[in-house]
């Protein structure tokens, strides 16, 4: 099974590799994918949890359903060690796991955020789910990850949004 999903997430990648010859979108994709990065959002995190004094129920999910991911991700590339779709060169990383693709952490990361501010803003589902999937997308045409891998990091999101609100 996991010889068929290879084979197709492959040729879905080698076709959207067309994508990245149009610079125009290849751009957006990389600001979109830029808005669900670790260097944008810790400061964010570590803000809004130091001036609100962790009381408001919002951040304390997110900053737990954050430390709840993040080790998750990390043990499932170290255990997984699939290679990214694209060319990874050798100082691409700062980190040894984050040289790995299976699953995404952009896409864990949106819809982690999307989850928890779902229970927050009901009215703002079709929004969140919009940014979640369009950071997916992103993922798969910048040529960083391949359709399982977004797919798994979407699941792993949406889990650790359900225990991050639980705590």
């Amino acid at each position: 099974m996991r010889a068929a999903i290879d084979r197709y997430d492959q040729k879905l990648s080698r076709s959207l590799e067309l994508c990245l010859q149009k610079p125009w979108l290849s751009t957006c994709m990389r600001l979109v994918s830029i808005s669900a990065s670790g260097f944008l959002c810790f400061p964010i995190y570590a803000a809004a949890y130091f001036v609100t004094n962790s009381e408001i129920p919002l951040v304390k999910a997110v900053v737990a359903g954050e430390c709840i991911q993040l080790p998750v991700i990390i043990v499932l590339r170290h255990i997984t060690k699939r290679p990214r779709p694209g060319l990874v060169e050798k100082g691409d990383y700062y980190f040894e796991w984050n040289r790995y693709s299976f699953p995404s952490l952009h896409t864990s990361r949106a819809f982690m955020l999307g989850g928890i501010m779902y229970s927050f803003y009901h009215w703002a589902l079709p929004g969140l789910l919009a940014v979640a999937l369009l950071i997916a997308f992103s993922r798969l045409v910048l040529q960083k990850h391949y359709l399982s891998d977004v797919i798994c990091g979407a699941i792993v999101g949406t889990f650790t949004s359900v225990v991050g609100r639980a705590l």
